[in-house]
């Protein structure tokens, strides 16, 4: 391996763990996430859809059904868009029930760690109720 590569992987490594650690200090809780994707600026197809799993998370129903209904709105023609439309539509009828909404994230969570050939992951789904 040149050095001159090894330098490179370095600083990319330095890199992503201060960007980890940016998020750590950001995303403090499914709830900090929430609310910050509903605070971005422009706000867009992927936001709403992100924010409206956040918020089911979280138990706020009214929030994730609001979010999900933005992304079953589109008009989008690409395919990706037409199915996160119906996955927003089957997670919004989902909202209601806690625990199959978090097992569907979880699973979702699983099966995409899997399909980009990543290695499982605990996921703790147990989230703080919303005030």
């Amino acid at each position: 391996m040149s050095v001159q590569f090894e330098q490179v992987a370095e600083k990319l490594a330095m890199r992503a763990a201060e960007e980890v650690e940016r998020y750590r200090s950001v995303f403090l809780s499914v709830q900090h996430v929430a609310h910050q994707l509903t605070e971005k600026s422009p706000f867009g197809f992927w936001d709403a859809f992100h924010a409206g799993v956040a918020f089911g998370l979280t138990g706020d129903n009214a929030q994730a059904i609001n979010y999900f209904s933005k992304v079953t709105a589109t008009d989008d023609a690409p395919q990706f868009a037409k199915d996160a439309a119906l996955l927003a539509r089957e997670l919004s009828q989902l909202c209601q029930d806690r625990d199959g909404f978090r097992k569907r994230i979880e699973s979702d969570i699983g099966r995409t760690r899997e399909l980009l050939k990543l290695p499982k992951v605990e996921v703790d789904m147990q989230i703080q109720e919303v005030l």
